[in-house]
């Protein structure tokens, strides 16, 4: 475990990448923390194998970097951040998906869309009615069915 964490390190775009992959697949939670510094690496490859090695390890300490990470500038980053902030289901990232909704990127706001039914707070209920409103069909499709999962 060590020695992957140590390679988040390396000058090479590419071994930090790996090793973000690869620490998500051992699945050991130790790698929390090493990985959430990688949400901050100048590479989007790299950072893209952070967010998803969190997703997979649903860990709430996470939850606050990834909201921060639903404001990247590379909007993969972006959806997979709000996927998994689905996956952990914490409602201290309601506030971020909500405000993610209204990304430029339609596919962004269909996952906040999916995300918040999964969180399945009631504080939602409000943007992902405006959401219906979405001029992408799958945004609107999502918040219908978020929509439905908060109020069963």
């Amino acid at each position: 475990m060590k020695p992957l964490s140590g390679m988040l390190n390396d000058k090479v775009w590419q071994i930090r990448k790996e090793a973000a992959e690869a620490l998500g697949e051992i699945g050991d939670r130790q790698a929390v923390n090493p990985l959430i510094k990688v949400l901050k690496d100048a590479n989007w490859q790299v950072r893209y194998e952070a967010v998803e090695a969190l997703a997979g390890l649903e860990d709430r300490r996470a939850v606050n970097p990834l909201a921060d990470a639903l404001k990247d500038q590379n909007w993969q980053i972006r959806k997979e951040a709000a996927e998994a902030l689905g996956q952990i289901q914490d409602a201290r990232a309601i506030s971020a998906l909500i405000s993610a909704l209204k990304d430029v990127i339609w596919q962004v706001r269909k996952e906040a869309a999916e995300a918040l039914g999964e969180i399945e707070d009631p504080r939602a209920l409000r943007p992902l009615s405006l959401a219906l409103k979405d001029k992408n069909p799958h945004v609107r499709k999502e918040a219908a069915q978020a929509i439905g999962e908060i109020r069963r």
